[in-house]
């Protein structure tokens, strides 16, 4: 399994062994300024960052070249669909869903919304977008905003942070006081998996789930929520896993090895 963080200027990846029994650690960019990792396009090699003004930038092939896609609006949240290339990222307000052709710069929105939206979640092998906004329910729509609906009627804290885990195609998040939950989207049902549980999830892809606070990453089995390792790296607020194994829609997995 391969992991992407970015802590203040630099940009690393991380090599995990099979159940996580070894980590290797490797600098793959720094920059003069503080990064926030968005997302990794690992089909066609492009990490997404913003800047501290919030400027949508990506960089080519582990380079530490970089280029900045321009928007109206600063942003503050994106995700890539793997398969298309496009973006679909969040203004600092919060209040749209955009969509932008990369390399750009032509964007619109998807929906839009008086509501302050919290996390947006894209699930790209099954085409569908997820997202929650304050006082509303999980919602989802397809990726060209047509089709839009309630998912499910849970209740979400401003500070709740979720990670959508492609391959069991499940929602995980924590929160305070009621431990570590999982939303199906086969299923369309929820359970705890911990009561106990306040860390915060990160990322997540059976059979790892990666948390992080301000001192250290740490990689837990999901069915068992022990760790597997822990790497000590302070102040980390984005990591994303790359799935590289996860079919793309149209296309063998052949050239896409784990």
């Amino acid at each position: 399994m391969k992991v992407v963080f970015a802590s203040g200027k630099r940009l690393y990846l991380l090599k995990v062994s099979s159940m996580g029994t070894a980590i290797e650690r490797t600098l793959v960019e720094e920059h003069a300024g503080n990064l926030y990792l968005l997302d990794v396009d690992w089909k066609r090699n492009f990490i997404y960052w913003s800047d501290a003004q919030g400027r949508l930038i990506y960089s080519a092939g582990y380079s530490g070249q970089k280029r900045e896609i321009w928007t109206q609006r600063t942003v503050c949240s994106a995700n890539v669909d793997i398969s298309t290339g496009n973006l679909f990222w969040l203004p600092c307000d919060r209040s749209t869903i955009q969509k932008t052709r990369v390399p750009g710069p032509d964007s619109y929105t998807l929906y839009s919304t008086g509501n302050v939206i919290l996390q947006l979640l894209l699930d790209w092998p099954r085409r569908v977008l997820y997202w929650v906004e304050s006082g509303r329910p999980l919602q989802s729509m397809t990726l060209d905003g047509k089709t839009r609906q309630e998912v499910w009627r849970g209740t979400w804290a401003a500070d709740t942070r979720m990670a959508l885990d492609l391959g069991s195609a499940s929602i995980l998040w924590t929160t305070k006081g009621l431990g570590l939950h999982s939303f199906s989207l086969r299923k369309n049902r929820t359970c705890s998996l911990n009561a106990s549980w306040s860390d915060v999830a990160m990322a997540a892809h059976e059979p790892y789930l990666v948390t992080a606070d301000k001192a250290a990453l740490v990689l837990w089995n999901r069915k068992t929520l022990e760790p597997f390792s822990v790497l000590k790296e302070p102040h980390i607020k984005k990591l994303i896993i790359l799935v590289e194994n996860q079919k793309v829609p149209g296309e063998s997995l052949r050239g896409h090895p784990p």
